[in-house]
């Protein structure tokens, strides 16, 4: 591993990281072996041990499933906005080679994401190891007449 690091898209790394804040979660690391076959696998934490998910670069199209040359390489994930609950975070990595892990790194990096509304004087904590912001739609249905609840 040559570098690990963590910051918001278009951000610097101590830019503090928010609720809505989309975020990279970068390793560069050397593959010392021609014809490796290698993908990074990382799980995600949260402050109370959780595992908040699993990441793999399965859409990743250019090297994903690929003997790899010897050299550098970097894989970035990016993480959407609205998706982590605030807390702190804690990056486990994983070196998989042909369907095995052969190299694992817990804790490579720690992060705290912070509430909007923390920032802002207010706070209400979210339940979930996720915080996504989902599409809702809300509409009137017409009905004949009155409807009690748990009439479908």
């Amino acid at each position: 591993m040559r570098r690990a690091r963590v910051q918001p898209e278009r951000g610097e790394p101590d830019d503090p990281i928010f609720v809505t804040t989309p975020v990279e979660i970068e390793f560069e690391y050397w593959n010392m072996r021609a014809g490796a076959r290698l993908n990074l696998s990382l799980h995600i934490y949260n402050e109370r041990g959780v595992l908040v998910f699993n990441a793999r670069p399965t859409e990743e199209a250019i090297w994903q499933g690929r003997p790899f040359p010897r050299g550098l390489f970097r894989d970035t994930c990016h993480l959407p906005a609205d998706l982590l609950n605030d807390g702190v975070h804690r990056v486990e990595l994983l070196v998989v080679e042909d369907g095995r892990v052969i190299h694992r790194m817990e804790d490579v990096l720690v992060f705290d994401v912070r509430d909007l509304g923390e920032a802002e004087g207010w706070y209400e904590p979210w339940a979930g190891v996720v915080r996504p912001r989902l599409a809702w739609e809300t509409e009137q249905v017409p009905t004949a007449g009155p409807v009690a609840l748990g009439d479908g």
